[in-house]
């Protein structure tokens, strides 16, 4: 499967048995709930170059260069929020 160029937003490739040794560039992997983990938990050598990873969590063994690597939540007022490390919502996005 070609992972480069693509947009994989809300997918889980969890169940992927070729992210191994491979870059990715300039795709989205983006999910709606932070802290995600929607790629193989034995994923190594992957390098994510220019990629949307926002509330991604990536397995360690891979590099992550110009990626967008945010937390955010929807919050009660309709608007997603980048959120801290605790989850409290910090600025409004958009």
């Amino acid at each position: 499967m070609t992972y480069s160029f693509n947009d994989f937003t809300g997918a889980n490739l969890s169940g992927k048995t070729d992210m191994f040794d491979i870059e990715i560039r300039s795709s989205c992997f983006s999910q709606e709930k932070p802290d995600s983990n929607i790629f193989p938990q034995n994923m190594s050598g992957v390098t994510f170059i220019n990629c949307n990873l926002d509330n991604c969590i990536i397995p360690a063994g891979n590099a992550v260069i110009d990626c967008s690597q945010r937390r955010f939540k929807a919050q009660d007022d309709g608007f997603d929020w980048l959120i801290d490390k605790n989850n409290n919502p910090i600025e409004r996005l958009g």
